[in-house]
């Protein structure tokens, strides 16, 4: 590989994993903001509103913000700048037509239907024109970050994408909050839209700036874009059905304030098992080319020690948290949300079950392996919500808790076993490398400990 690819592959790969790091934190923040200043009904409503907003964006988007990222990546690398530009051009000017196409569809009254009669929520349906305007940006935003993706500049890619927005929100929000301002849901959303409105208007700029050094040959039709966008469409739309589904139910049986509940621990929950969700960054390239060169001893070394490495915090974390839960919820998000402390504790032992089987979703990605992983994928799912659907009357939140934490923990036991059985390549945590650790960071505790005391009898004898 050339000096020039690996310098930029690893300046990349730099700044997604530190902007990636940076948001986590942000995000539970955000979160943790919201809730001391919204009423538990109202935050019910807010992840009602996001998690919708998550799905019907893919509607708009139509997939483009996958197949973008191929389109200009490949115009690049065969000298043809010029398709490339239009490409962007056309997938954003695609992406414009379908937001107003979806951002009409809702207020026409699908909106205020779902809101009302599905998840039961008359604040919600008071909200349909914020999420209109909310859902356009969005796509948009996504089509930009995106963009910048193919273009091979990650640090704009991943400030667009979310990072930039949620910061000026946290910003206003502490401001607000210092101040003692009281606000409601409504101008809650009302200045989130204006920070993705900044955003938009910061990205489009630069985007501008770097297409504008694209010339040449190379064009591309719309019904091209639209041809390779499709088969990303439908299958992202159907996984984030069934992930987004727990907290449908909820809404659609259950009460905003138990959404919130759900909701909140969950965003804990996803702060803790950060360290692997870094992994699935890093280290994608790397397992591609081993399993290419069909280094599979090599391979699964790399696997199972960077599982171990990720997963041991985050293990540690958890088992934390199963003491200390209800303390940890009460002091993040204030006293109403210390009943969450169950929720807290099923899915904490999901994701334990999860670390502990490591990253074999990104050994089946990168091993040409997508339709076992779409299947072990959509029955996980399938599972998950029907387990929820099951409990969810009897046991409420605790029973969609126990749904999700059912797929979480069949979907990776069954990836890890299909590495194992059929390709076998091991991808659990390694007990061999958690001694390691354990006797590396001894011997780092020991020999600082030996250089203080050196110093110390050093500076007693001058």
């Amino acid at each position: 590989m050339d000096d020039a690819i690996k310098r930029n592959l690893f300046s990349g790969g730099l700044w997604v994993v530190g902007l990636k790091i940076l948001a986590l934190p942000i995000g539970l923040i955000l979160v943790a903001l919201l809730t001391r200043m919204l009423s538990a009904e109202e935050m019910g409503v807010y992840f009602l509103c996001v998690s919708l907003m998550d799905f019907l964006v893919l509607f708009s988007l139509l997939g483009m913000e996958r197949s973008i990222v191929r389109i200009i990546s490949g115009s690049l690398a065969l000298a043809m700048p010029g398709r490339a530009r239009q490409a962007i051009r056309r997938t954003l000017s695609i992406g414009a037509l379908s937001a107003m196409v979806a951002a009409a569809l809702l207020l026409s009254g699908f909106g205020r239907f779902v809101s009302v009669r599905i998840f039961n929520s008359v604040v919600m349906g008071e909200l349909i024109s914020y999420l209109a305007v909310w859902l356009a940006l969005v796509t948009l935003q996504r089509l930009i970050a995106e963009s910048f993706r193919g273009l091979h500049d990650t640090r704009l890619a991943t400030l667009f994408d979310g990072l930039i927005p949620n910061f000026l929100y946290i910003a206003v929000l502490a401001t607000l909050f210092l101040l003692e301002v009281k606000i409601d849901i409504n101008t809650a959303l009302l200045i989130l839209i204006c920070t993705y409105a900044v955003n938009i208007l910061a990205g489009s700029a630069a985007l501008f700036q770097s297409t504008s050094r694209l010339s040449g040959a190379g064009s591309i039709h719309a019904s091209e874009i639209l041809k390779t966008s499709w088969p990303f469409c439908f299958s992202a739309i159907f996984l984030t059905g069934l992930q987004q589904g727990h907290l449908w139910l909820l809404g659609y049986y259950s009460t905003a304030e138990s959404v919130a509940l759900y909701g909140a621990a969950w965003r804990v929950v996803i702060l803790l098992t950060a360290t692997l969700q870094i992994v699935r960054l890093v280290i994608p390239a790397m397992v591609a080319k081993l399993y290419a060169e069909k280094k599979h001893a090599d391979l699964e070394k790399v696997l199972r020690s960077t599982a171990t490495i990720a997963g041991v915090p985050s293990i540690i974390a958890l088992l934390f948290i199963l003491i200390f839960g209800k303390t940890i919820l009460h002091h993040l998000y204030g006293e109403s949300y210390a009943g969450g402390n169950l929720i807290l504790t099923i899915l904490a032992v999901a994701n334990i079950i999860n670390l502990c089987t490591g990253v074999p979703g990104v050994l089946l990605m990168m091993s040409s392996k997508e339709k076992v992983l779409l299947a072990i994928s959509i029955f996980s799912g399938s599972l998950s919500i029907l387990v929820s659907f099951v409990l969810i009357g009897r046991y409420d939140y605790i029973g969609v808790a126990i749904g999700a934490g059912t797929g979480i923990a069949v979907q990776n036991l069954l990836m890890a076993g299909y590495c194992l059985k059929k390709m076998r390549i091991n991808t659990f945590i390694s007990l061999k490398e958690i001694c390691l650790f354990k006797e590396n960071l001894l011997s780092v505790i020991a020999v600082g400990r030996q250089r203080f005391l050196l110093k110390t009898n050093y500076q007693r004898n001058a």
